[in-house]
C-alpha cells in the first residue's frame, strides 16, 4: 500500500514534467528502438530461468518525447507450467524530476501456453549521474495474485556504474533483496560491459543468498554470465 501511494504521488506530478519535456520541438514525437542478443544464462534477480542454459532475447520500445513509453521484451526459458517463452509487456514514464531521473511503470509477465503463470508488478526507480559515475535505486511491488502463491512480492535494489575514461568499458555492480515469493533472498552481481559500434559485450559474476540457503539449488549457484547484444 505504501508503494502504491508513493507511485500515485509521483504520477500526480508527471503531467507537469511531461508537458515541460514536450516543448522540445527538436526531437521526434515518437522513437522506435530495439535490441537483440544472447546470454549464456538468463538470470532474473539472480535466479536462472533458463535452467543454466543460454537464452535468445529481444525487445522493442516505443518512446514519446513526453517521456511515456511502451515496450515488449521476450526470452526463451526452461519449461514453466507448460510455457517455454517469457514476454514482458511494460508501460511507463521516464524523465527528469529535479536533479534525478525517475522511471515508473507497470509490467506484465506473460507466459504463452503457460497454465496459471502470468502476473504483473508495479516498478519505480530514481537515478543520477555524477560524471562517469552512475547511481540508481529502485523497487518493484506485486500485489497478491494466485500465480504468486496468493502473497505480495517486494524487490528493492541498488546499482552503480563507472565509465572508464578513454575506453568503451563500463563497470557495474548490483545488489537486491526480495521477499514474498521467497522468504528472504539477496542477489549480488559485479561485471563490465564494452560497447563496440552497435554491439555491447558483457560479463557479470552473480551470487545469490536465500533463506533457506538450499531452497533454490543450482538455479541460484554462483556463476559468471556472458552476453552479446545489438541495438537498432
Amino acid at each position: 500500500m505504501k508503494f502504491a501511494v508513493i507511485l500515485a504521488g509521483i504520477a500526480m506530478g508527471l503531467p507537469a514534467v511531461a508537458q515541460a519535456d514536450s516543448r522540445n520541438e527538436n526531437s521526434a514525437p515518437f522513437t522506435l528502438s530495439g535490441e537483440v542478443g544472447v546470454v549464456s544464462d538468463y538470470r532474473f534477480r539472480g535466479v536462472s530461468l533458463s535452467n543454466g542454459d543460454f537464452a535468445v532475447q529481444g525487445s522493442l520500445t516505443l518512446s514519446s518525447r513526453s517521456g511515456f513509453y511502451a515496450s515488449a521484451w521476450a526470452s526463451n526459458i526452461a519449461e514453466y507450467n507448460g510455457a517455454k517463452t517469457e514476454v514482458d509487456l511494460t508501460a511507463g514514464w521516464s524523465g527528469p524530476v529535479g536533479p534525478l531521473t525517475a522511471d515508473v511503470s507497470v509490467i506484465g509477465y506473460v507466459y504463452p501456453n503457460g497454465q496459471g503463470a502470468n502476473y504483473y508488478e508495479l516498478a519505480g526507480s530514481l537515478s543520477r549521474n555524477f560524471g562517469p559515475l552512475g547511481a540508481k535505486v529502485g523497487v518493484a511491488y506485486s500485489p497478491k495474485q494466485d500465480n504468486l502463491g496468493s502473497t505480495t512480492n517486494k524487490y528493492v535494489y541498488g546499482e552503480a556504474s563507472y565509465a572508464l575514461a578513454g575506453t568503451p568499458v563500463t563497470l557495474n555492480a548490483h545488489a537486491g533483496y526480495e521477499t514474498g515469493v521467497y522468504n528472504a533472498k539477496k542477489d549480488y552481481s559485479v561485471g563490465a560491459t564494452m560497447d563496440i559500434a552497435v554491439f555491447t559485450l558483457g560479463v557479470s559474476y552473480i551470487k545469490v543468498d536465500s533463506d533457506p540457503a538450499d531452497a533454490l539449488g543450482t538455479l541460484a549457484g554462483d556463476k559468471a554470465v556472458l552476453s552479446v547484444k545489438g541495438k537498432f
